[in-house]
């Protein structure tokens, strides 16, 4: 619960800080709050520093930083296709993650795992610094009508959180209905998220090899559709029916569980 909570409020803070330094710099502080929350959580000896390890995941929106650099360096016909390898590779780490992160809790300790996890974080905001460039925007141009936030007015510098620009964006159409629908999906998938490594471990009695290997099953799925069902059901149905049939199928997986 705690952590759903900072991410909800790190989402506008960290959407507004990419906006004020970069894609660049705001992947690399997503990556350096997941080394920071992984490794507190490696030299964790107690509740509190457990809770504390929690604080950093405010930025902790790598996902999210990603997106913002492919849109930025892709140019407009290109953009789908990026962000499709984007999820792509998401469904593959999403694979090889909960794998090594079973073997090693298994055949060492968590706290292991955690540091593993840290390393490979810090890793991550180096290749970042080396490979991305500072200026992201100069690599692709977007058409001016195809802009949804085309905007000649400058960027406010006052705030790290800008409320107002929070508003402009609720008033756009159709924004505030896809935030519901998210919220719609997200509510019960974060219980889902948080329940359901406690219910296979304690009422399975599976160990954390076997839970990992779970969710890179999960993951297995994530690729699949990401890669190849997506395509082939955009092209052959509406979006909206699509959204329904998602409805739907996630009623039914709740229900079964």
């Amino acid at each position: 619960t705690t952590f759903s909570v900072i991410q909800l409020l790190g989402g506008p803070i960290y959407g507004r800080y990419g906006d004020l330094f970069g894609t660049r710099a705001a992947l690399m502080i997503a990556f350096s709050g997941a080394a920071l929350t992984y490794g507190l959580l490696a030299i964790s000896s107690s509740v509190t520093i457990l809770f504390l390890s929690r604080l950093p995941s405010v930025f902790l929106h790598a996902m999210h930083g990603a997106q913002m650099v492919i849109a930025d360096c892709t140019n407009w016909d290109e953009r789908a296709g990026g962000l499709g390898k984007l999820g792509l590779s998401y469904g593959v780490g999403m694979v090889l993650g909960p794998m090594a992160g079973g073997f090693i809790t298994k055949h060492y300790s968590e706290q292991f795992a955690a540091l593993v996890a840290c390393f490979l974080s810090i890793i991550s905001v180096i290749s970042i610094f080396i490979m991305v460039p500072s200026k992201t925007k100069a690599l692709a141009t977007t058409p001016p009508e195809t802009s949804v936030m085309n905007n000649t007015e400058p960027e406010s510098q006052d705030s790290l959180l800008d409320i107002t620009k929070l508003i402009e964006l609720l008033k756009l159409p159709g924004i505030g209905f896809l935030m519901a629908i998210k919220f719609v999906f997200g509510f019960p998938l974060g219980i889902f998220n948080a329940l359901f490594s406690i219910v296979a471990i304690d009422e399975f009695g599976l160990n954390p090899e076997q839970n990992g290997l779970i969710l890179s099953f999960t993951g297995f799925l994530s690729i699949i559709v990401q890669g190849f069902l997506i395509g082939q059901i955009t092209k052959r149905f509406e979006d909206k029916s699509i959204l329904f049939g998602c409805i739907v199928v996630q009623a039914m997986v709740y229900a079964s569980l």
